[in-house]
């Protein structure tokens, strides 16, 4: 059985956890953003675009902008999570910390799901604008 001092700990360690978390989601928002704003801003010649490469870059800048917020979204969730586990480390009570974060990150994980394939999918098309655009 673990003592008062271990499961203070482990309440501890779940909120650096959460708090890492949140920090790469940061991290991804900011991604998103700057490479929306990268090809709308930097490119001054976006009007000689093909049709497709149009499309891919008003499709990609989309699931970027989606993905940015989904993100936001879920960092707002954790937050909530991060506060109650801070909660219970203060009353000194790690019970119920371990099913607080197995709550959130079931009922929110499916935001930070889509918004990774959002993410991760509009690199793809993005590169096609990119090199449209340089060639």
């Amino acid at each position: 059985m673990a003592t008062e001092a271990q499961k203070i700990e482990y309440v501890k360690a779940l909120v650096e956890w959460a708090k890492d978390d949140a920090r790469q989601v940061y991290i991804r928002v900011v991604a998103a953003l700057g490479l929306a704003g990268v090809f709308v801003t930097r490119f001054k010649d976006l009007r000689t675009l093909s049709i497709g490469g149009t499309v891919a870059l008003f499709l990609s800048l989309g699931a970027l902008a989606l993905a940015a917020f989904l993100y936001f979204l879920y960092v707002s969730k954790t937050h909530v999570a991060r506060r109650n586990l801070a909660a219970y480390f203060l009353a000194q009570d790690p019970r119920p910390a371990r099913t607080e974060v197995v709550r959130i990150f079931e009922e929110h994980g499916r935001l930070l799901w889509f918004a990774n394939r959002l993410f991760g999918g509009a690199l793809l098309p993005l590169t096609w604008v990119l090199v449209e655009l340089v060639a």
